[in-house]
């Protein structure tokens, strides 16, 4: 499957699948926090795992990764990927911090990561499982906290070939009460057989 095959509507439809998970995590994360939460897909992509570094910065850059894989009728690794500063941020929401407060990530900051991670993530894989009409398995989340090639060349770069198309969802968090907006990247990583699968259901052939 070659990227530059996919038409802007196919895209689209993966899009519209992604927006129906973003408003499953927006529900999760406002319940979790007690406080109104906005989740929005402004982009989506499919492009290769060794372009992914490029949408999130210089490999040096500081990132933490919430890593998922699944299994069922479909197969793969997911990673929630999020600049340093913004995972600073997002904990300080979810544990009622002031802004700021975070500065390390101790065992209640990491748990809360991961909580977050593991609400988004599931959260599409859910959508697009019942957009499917599949049934997808996600193990429970680790974090990595490293640089963003590190990062992706331990969970993403050595699962599949570098010239798989992957799905990247660019993430808007809103938390509407403190005027907060958190950007991050859901890249899927579906074995060839899964994402096959997924792009025949859009009619991407």
């Amino acid at each position: 499957m070659k990227i530059e095959d996919l038409r802007t509507v196919q895209l689209d439809a993966i899009k519209e699948v992604a927006s129906i998970g973003a408003c499953h995590a927006a529900t999760a994360l406002s319940e979790l926090i007690q406080k109104r939460v906005m989740v929005q897909v402004p982009q989506l992509r499919l492009c290769l795992l060794e372009e992914i570094s490029v949408l999130l910065g210089p490999p040096e850059l500081p990132i933490t990764g919430v890593l998922i894989s699944f299994s069922g009728n479909l197969e793969g690794r997911s990673v929630m990927a999020l600049p340093y500063e913004y995972s600073r941020l997002l904990v300080d929401r979810l544990l009622q911090r002031e802004r700021g407060m975070t500065k390390e990530f101790g065992e209640l900051e990491c748990s809360a990561l991961k909580e977050a991670g593991n609400i988004l993530v599931s959260s599409y894989l859910n959508a697009l499982a019942d957009f499917l009409g599949v049934a997808v398995m996600p193990t429970p989340p680790d974090l990595a906290i490293d640089m963003a090639g590190a990062v992706l060349l331990a969970t993403l770069l050595d699962y599949g070939k570098s010239q798989e198309p992957v799905i990247v969802i660019e993430n808007e968090l809103r938390f509407i009460e403190d005027d907060d907006v958190i950007l991050g990247y859901l890249i899927l990583s579906p074995e060839p057989k899964s994402l096959q699968a997924i792009l025949q259901a859009v009619h991407m052939t």
